[in-house]
């Protein structure tokens, strides 16, 4: 599924379930991974957390080692990993399987998790400035062939360099979530993508670069309602929990999605609330048939969205829905392009 529009190249991406069930989670991981590989997507991403059943770069190892082209998409939090060990885990993923590693780089975690981490201290501007110093460490270990140094208020490295160097091929990209002027300052300095939440108008906020949603389709509007019925009923329980976390959470845009749930579950142009308000999600969902979702999509690509990070419902079989999606989307762009080829043949000759 490798498609490209105006010289660029889409990314899409799939999301590891979120299931604390070690076995559950496991089951579901191999699943998508299999089937994401097969359908042609760019990567998975491997979320990091407390929470998080098993530790995401072994995990990620491991899907790789299962895979032919599937790239690691990991969370990296400077909580867990001095930027060092992040930047060699990174050279030694992408030298073993021989593929670009992608690396969403995010500030922090629940209010709970901080406090158990022993870094309650640092607030949220704080912790935005220790991520855009780890980043840059991060950066110039891999990209440099000469030791590096820095001196920063949280970090600093004085004549470090890594043992394994990557031609550019293989060099990572970097991704920055949010809207806030902390996650540009750092999508900045490192040349990194920002990505944030579809909105409810179905656009994206950051106007380029990603989004991040929940897809569920099928050939009819109608027919695709019913699956996402019937992949997320209501939850009681679920609903509870999500009330309870946001007493532990200083993240802006999930108190935003939590004030949309009480307000409504769904709109008419197909944007859905319900999977997050049952705990079963922590985005919105699109629902939609392929022909309006494909529609979709290309607006998207055609505004300046260069990435997809979409999450799923754990039956795989959205994945093949999904794949048809993207592929209608693409004849759109690639007629548009002709179109617009065409037009300016005409306007040479013209002139």
């Amino acid at each position: 599924m490798k498609i490209k529009f105006a010289g660029n190249a889409i990314n899409v991406f799939t999301v590891v379930s979120r299931h604390t069930d070690l076995q559950t989670y496991m089951n579901s991981l191999k699943l998508l991974a299999q089937q994401s590989d097969r359908l042609g997507f760019t990567g998975m991403l491997f979320f990091v957390g407390n929470e998080t059943p098993t530790e995401p770069w072994l995990t990620a190892g491991h899907i790789a080692a299962s895979t032919r082209s599937l790239s690691p998409f990991i969370a990296l939090n400077p909580v867990y990993m001095h930027p060092f060990s992040a930047a060699r885990t990174i050279a030694t993923l992408s030298y073993l399987y021989q593929r670009r590693v992608f690396i969403n780089f995010i500030a922090g975690t629940s209010i709970a998790g901080h406090e158990a981490l022993g870094e309650a201290e640092l607030d949220h501007q704080s912790r935005y400035v220790r991520l855009k110093e780890y980043a840059i460490c991060v950066r110039d270990l891999l990209a440099s062939r000469r030791p590096c140094n820095f001196n920063g208020h949280y970090y600093q490295l004085k004549n470090l360099q890594l043992p394994l160097s990557l031609p550019e091929a293989l060099q990572p990209r970097f991704y920055v979530s949010g809207q806030s002027e902390g996650a540009q300052n750092v999508a900045d300095v490192v040349d990194g993508e920002r990505f944030c939440i579809i909105s409810p108008q179905l656009e994206n906020p950051l106007g380029q670069g990603g989004v991040y949603l929940g897809m569920i389709t099928k050939a009819s509007r109608v027919d695709a309602w019913h699956e996402a019925q019937r992949m997320f009923p209501e939850d009681e329980s679920g609903q509870q929990v999500v009330t309870h976390t946001m007493k532990y959470t200083d993240a802006q845009w999930k108190h935003h999605l939590y004030q949309q749930a009480q307000e409504s579950s769904s709109a008419s142009n197909g944007y859905w609330i319900s999977p997050f308000k049952n705990n079963r999600s922590d985005c919105p969902y699109v629902v939609k048939s392929h022909q309006e979702m494909a529609d979709m999509v290309a607006r998207l690509i055609f505004q300046g969205t260069t990435s997809f990070i979409v999450d799923l419902p754990e039956d795989v079989s959205q994945l093949a829905e999904l794949s048809q999606v993207f592929a209608i989307a693409e004849k759109k762009l690639l007629a548009y392009e002709s179109d617009q080829f065409s037009a300016q043949i005409k306007g040479d000759k013209n002139g």
